[in-house]
């Protein structure tokens, strides 16, 4: 579909800012701590809000790659928008978890994944030479906005009171005021599925990709290496305070703004690779940068050095951020774009099964009161996926030689 490159310019900024808007929920980290002051939650709480919020963020993107060839684009963006602010609306007078969790969790989480795969799917289809550097664009707003986010919501939200309900009040109104308006941008519909065999390997429907062992081979890479990332994103601060137990807060939000800028530009750097240099050399690089953060991360502990802790918690941001771009390329080179909607929302499970892998590292520390097991999964999760990359590179060998023989 040929559009202006003005007109498909504005869309990239105006979805870079509607994910921004949608990455509120990635933030559940910071939000829930006055939550938690305030009912005098625990970490079971705290990780049930955010295990519930995942599974309706991917609920919201199955349901938005399902829906976006009859609705358009643009309406499901609106549906979220309301979504958001009943959810946040809502959620500001809990009085208890049941009613965060409906609120938050499910009307939020599932406002999050319909706009993220409503953007994704619609801008990326104007720029098919660049699907995963585009991508990668747009996941730096989802990825850098929960950070940004999160701070500005730690600097007016007092701890202590129950000003967490002013602050969710303010973020219900912002929501919609941002995403309805930007929504109008979107309202074209996608284009109607073309006919075309299923089984056509560069242009395959949902079923039909499930059935492929290559899918599966990448899917549970996607799994195991964020699961990891994910290990790192929970506990960076009970890790600094391993190493340096009189670090200040200010010092340990430095170590998570490094996490979470160079996760930004890992999105839009693994992207690009992934556009030049394709499936294989891209998660092999993700492998290789967590072993070396992975390494980089234990020594610090060990030598008490929060300056390789810094070092390493940039490669982990660098190499985590890669990875959605990455999916995002694999989904559309691999199996086509014509049911490129369908087939990322599928992919997007990926992130409900990492983050329930990631929660063993938790009770892992709970049980031995300290990080060596955690280190440990982490290390087995990688390794995992070193395996299935290699295994998914020895497939697309033997698919290319079939392929080969058969002209």
């Amino acid at each position: 579909m040929k559009m202006k490159p003005g007109k498909a310019s504005i869309m990239v900024i105006a979805g870079v800012l509607i994910l921004f808007n949608a990455s509120i929920v990635y933030s559940w980290g910071t939000i829930s701590v006055p939550i938690a002051e305030s009912f005098s939650w625990g970490k079971s709480e705290i990780s049930l809000v955010f295990m519930v919020m995942m599974a309706f963020f991917c609920l919201g993107n199955l349901a938005s790659g399902q829906l976006i060839r009859k609705v358009s684009p643009g309406n499901l963006m609106a549906a979220a928008a309301f979504s958001f602010l009943a959810g946040f609306g809502i959620a500001s007078f809990a009085q208890n978890l049941a009613l965060i969790l409906l609120a938050f969790a499910v009307f939020c989480g599932f406002a999050a994944g319909l706009l993220y795969n409503s953007v994704i799917s619609t801008v990326t289809r104007f720029f098919p030479k660049k699907q995963a550097f585009v991508s990668g664009i747009l996941m730096m707003g989802f990825g850098s906005g929960s950070f940004i986010i999160g701070k500005l919501y730690q600097i007016f939200t007092p701890v202590d009171v129950d000003g967490w309900r002013i602050s969710f009040r303010v973020a219900a109104l912002v929501a919609f005021a941002i995403v309805l308006p930007l929504s109008f941008f979107f309202r074209t519909r996608m284009p109607q599925l073309e006919k075309s065999s299923s089984l056509d390997p560069l242009n395959m429907n949902v079923k039909a990709m499930l059935r492929t062992g290559e899918f599966w081979l990448f899917f549970f890479w996607a799994v195991t290496i964020s699961a990891a990332g994910l290990v790192i994103i929970a506990q960076v601060a009970g890790l600094a305070r391993a190493i340096d137990s009189q670090i200040s807060y200010s010092s340990i939000a430095t170590l998570g703004g490094i996490f979470a800028i160079l996760n930004g530009l890992g999105r839009i750097a693994g992207g690009k690779i992934y556009d030049h240099k394709g499936t294989r050399f891209s998660m092999a690089l993700v492998n290789s940068l967590f072993l070396l953060a992975l390494a980089l991360l234990v020594l610090s502990v060990f030598a008490k050095q929060i300056s390789l802790m810094l070092v390493s918690n940039a490669l982990f941001g660098y190499a985590f951020g890669s990875i959605p771009a990455i999916n995002s390329g694999f989904v559309a080179s691999r199996f086509g774009t014509t049911h490129f909607p369908e087939n990322l929302s599928a992919m997007t499970v990926n992130l409900l099964a990492a983050s329930i892998l990631s929660s063993a590292s938790g009770y892992l520390f709970d049980a031995f009161g300290g990080y060596l097991p955690s280190f440990i999964i982490m290390l087995v999760y990688i390794l995992i996926a070193v395996a299935l990359n290699l295994s998914l590179n020895r497939k697309a060998r033997q698919i290319s030689v079939k392929v080969f023989s058969e002209e």
